[in-house]
């Protein structure tokens, strides 16, 4: 675009010499370049512009600035979007020559399929040469919840012995969460409890934290056992899933082997 400014304002000063060359009046040489103004240009202030990360439950707000590089009002007529989640709007729609106007962006989470977006705002000018100027807008949703493990692999356990793992899940996001249901599939041998932690122990104060506690009974029998949870939450990530495995063992097979071996003299 500011090669585009170069070239039309080239033409009006050549325009002018050449007039003067032919031994023209100084304002005849203004009117010629008058004729060969450069009319509006546009320039955004970026081509892609990233957000970065953003909360899971509220509209993100930004601004990006548009500059009116010609001799004569620039006009923004209009901006489309190629998905709702990202929007635009001009807080003034026509900008001066050499003035600037701002561009407000706005990107609504909810609306985004998964965490990452780029979308592209379109704006339709009365920039001749740029009768429409694209911008790409990029943003990252943080998660509304995070937890840890992912996966819980108990390893061998002794047949007889049972044993237990915990799963912390803790809020990030600023509205509340709930967890309204909770689905349970897979092995009989595998449970799972649902708790909150009292407040005192969360890691944030207003962010609640639960533990998933997933047990192995004593009575799981020598094999491989595996169990999938599934947490229906009020967060944006909505269902959130924890596998679960345990490889039961016969009592005394873990530490087979530990005491062969060739005695030896005292």
């Amino acid at each position: 675009m500011a090669m585009n400014t170069v070239m039309r304002h080239g033409r009006g000063l050549l325009c002018c010499g050449l007039a003067l060359g032919a031994a023209l009046a100084l304002t005849s040489c203004d009117w010629v370049g008058q004729l060969m103004s450069s009319g509006p240009i546009i320039e955004i202030e970026v081509e892609h512009f990233d957000m970065g990360e953003i909360e899971s439950d509220e509209i993100a707000e930004d601004f990006i600035r548009v500059f009116n590089r010609g001799d004569s009002n620039l006009i923004i007529a209009k901006i489309t979007t190629e998905c709702n989640c990202t929007e635009g709007e001009m807080l003034d729609r026509v900008i001066p020559p050499g003035g600037e106007g701002v561009l407000r962006v706005t990107v609504t989470p909810s609306r985004i399929n998964g965490y990452a977006s780029t979308k592209t705002l379109t704006l339709f000018t009365n920039d001749s040469d740029t009768p429409t100027a694209n911008i790409k807008i990029s943003a990252l949703v943080k998660p509304g919840i995070v937890w840890e493990p992912k996966r819980v692999d108990f390893g061998e356990i002794p047949q007889g012995q049972g044993a237990e793992r915990r799963v912390r899940i803790r809020q990030k996001q600023n509205s509340p969460l709930t967890i309204t249901q909770e689905l349970v599939g897979g092995d009989r041998y595998m449970v799972g409890e649902f708790v909150e932690i009292p407040p005192e122990e969360w890691a944030a104060p207003d962010k609640v934290e639960y533990d998933l506690i997933i047990r192995v009974l004593p009575d799981a029998p020598v094999g491989t056992h595996a169990l999938n949870f599934v947490l229906v939450t009020s967060a944006r990530d909505g269902r959130v899933s924890f596998m679960a495995v345990a490889h039961i063992v016969a009592s005394g097979e873990e530490t087979a082997g530990e005491d062969s071996g060739t005695p030896t003299d005292d």
